[in-house]
């Protein structure tokens, strides 16, 4: 392997225990304490306005287990509601709270304040190597179903 190649793999090695570092970091969100996963959960409740478990596991990846934690989680910080489905009586509704929005406006100027660099880089790349990235996130999505 080249010299660039090896060192290409290093750097993407140093950000994936970088970043599995932070995934296991707790933030302060406007007074609540969260970790990426449950505010990024509360973020895609946010989004959607109202939804359930079962979206939230097929719409970001997680097992239905995992997504029934962290919503409980969040429900229990008094992060979301939970609300029987009128049509469907087998699921909860989950939706915000003000607590709730006022975290994830605090993330969304979290991510502002840390990610300034990183989008400029990101939006100044041309549609080549946007292609390129792209294609190389698809596939690395695929290598990883390996190992699931």
């Amino acid at each position: 392997m080249d010299e660039l190649k090896q060192n290409t793999l290093e750097t993407f090695q140093l950000f994936l225990n970088k970043y599995d570092l932070v995934s296991k970091k707790a933030f302060d969100f406007n007074g609540v304490t969260l970790f990426p996963a449950e505010i990024h959960t509360l973020d895609f409740i946010r989004r959607r306005r109202v939804t359930y478990v079962s979206q939230i596991a097929k719409e970001t990846g997680i097992t239905r287990g995992a997504a029934s934690k962290v919503t409980l989680r969040l429900k229990n910080k008094g992060l979301i509601t939970q609300n029987p489905d009128r049509r469907n009586k087998s699921r909860q509704l989950l939706k915000t709270t003000s607590r709730g929005e006022g975290a994830c406006e605090a993330h969304g100027a979290h991510h502002e304040k840390l990610d300034r660099q990183f989008h400029a880089f990101f939006n100044s790349l041309d549609t080549g190597r946007m292609e390129t990235i792209n294609s190389l996130f698809k596939m690395m999505d695929t290598w990883m179903d390996n190992y699931l």
